[in-house]
């Protein structure tokens, strides 16, 4: 009695962990998804903004030059553009 006792705390203290755990883990994924996501929003709120006043001119190549400025800004946007994201 004692053993099935022993062994079954035990249990419940290594489910209790793995709980934690998960928890964990799925609070950190969702924290980097959400930076991640962030960044293209940010910056179609910045073109829609810079596009709205005239900043940004599809027609020319001023509007090139705003969007390499994001692009210094942000790096990691570069990098999703680059990977087809």
């Amino acid at each position: 009695m004692v053993g099935w006792i022993g062994y079954s705390s035990g249990q419940q203290a290594v489910n209790n962990v793995a709980t934690q755990l998960r928890s964990e883990l799925t609070n950190r994924i969702t924290e980097k998804l959400s930076s991640y996501t962030e960044i293209p929003k940010t910056i179609n709120r910045f073109n829609t903004n810079d596009f709205a006043h005239g900043y940004l001119n599809v027609s020319n190549t001023f509007g090139e030059h705003k969007f390499w400025q994001k692009m210094q800004i942000y790096p990691s946007f570069s990098y999703s553009i680059s990977q087809g994201g």
